[in-house]
């Protein structure tokens, strides 16, 4: 039976590659949640057979070796070295893009697994961490509405950050620091983020005021060359603990 569900998933794969290079274009208009009980399935050979070629093609891709870690990334909050390397990693590429971009958020529901192992990095561990195809946004934004963004995730924790740090106090932003500077309610910053929470996902509605600049660049393909250029320069991933988001003592 696992065999056989296992098989369903990679030919709904590929169902989804082939309808995606249709021409036409097709949205759900209605979903009713439900489930089907399923006992007594063998294993169908002839859909085995149909989908073994694409799925032999797909773990290849997915095997490839794109760089290493020299130590175990974690996720955790208030910080962690996944979030941070996360948030690097989006500003590194939107400054590429706008070399005035400020800071780097990333929010902490999007890293969706929970370590990322010393040593090999494949392909898919990038897949396992961002499996969606969110992609990354430059937005612009006044000084009062970053330090609202700043309470927002200093209230669900502390999400990830590069370029800037903060202090969580009763569960509020205190002490925000853009680069080294106090943050200037009244100045504008440009801040790297995912499509997702700049439309207002994650009860992030405050944003969708905010000026946009889209990338049509994925977050998962920015992780993945963020790693591949540290490979190039024979660098190991490597990301620490720096006190950008912290309890107040």
């Amino acid at each position: 039976m696992l065999s056989s569900l296992k098989s369903l998933r990679y030919l709904i794969y590929v169902l989804l590659l082939v309808t995606a290079s249709c021409s036409h274009s097709y949205q759900v208009t209605k979903h009713t949640p439900g489930s089907v009980k399923v006992k007594d399935v063998s294993p169908d050979s002839s859909l085995n057979s149909l989908i073994k070629p694409f799925k032999d093609q797909l773990d290849v891709k997915m095997s490839e070796l794109i760089g290493r870690a020299d130590t175990t990334l974690t996720k955790k909050q208030p910080e962690s070295t996944l979030g941070n390397f996360m948030a690097d990693a989006q500003l590194q590429a939107a400054r590429k893009i706008d070399p005035l971009v400020n800071i780097s958020v990333a929010n902490y529901g999007g890293i969706r697994i929970s370590y990322l192992t010393g040593g090999d990095i494949k392909l898919r561990n990038m897949y396992e961490l961002m499996p969606f195809d969110n992609m990354l946004t430059i937005i612009e934004v006044p000084g009062n509405l970053l330090h609202k963004l700043c309470d927002h995730m200093a209230g669900l924790g502390g999400w990830p950050v590069s370029g800037m740090s903060y202090i969580i106090k009763d569960k509020k932003a205190i002490n925000i620091l853009v680069g080294d500077k106090q943050l200037n309610e009244q100045a504008n910053y440009k801040v790297a983020i995912s499509d997702y929470v700049a439309n207002g996902g994650d009860n992030c509605d405050f944003l969708k005021t905010a000026t946009q600049r889209a990338t049509n660049i994925l977050i998962r393909d920015v992780l993945i060359s963020y790693v591949r250029d540290l490979t190039a320069q024979q660098k190991p991933l490597r990301s620490s603990l720096e006190n950008r988001v912290q309890y107040a003592q």
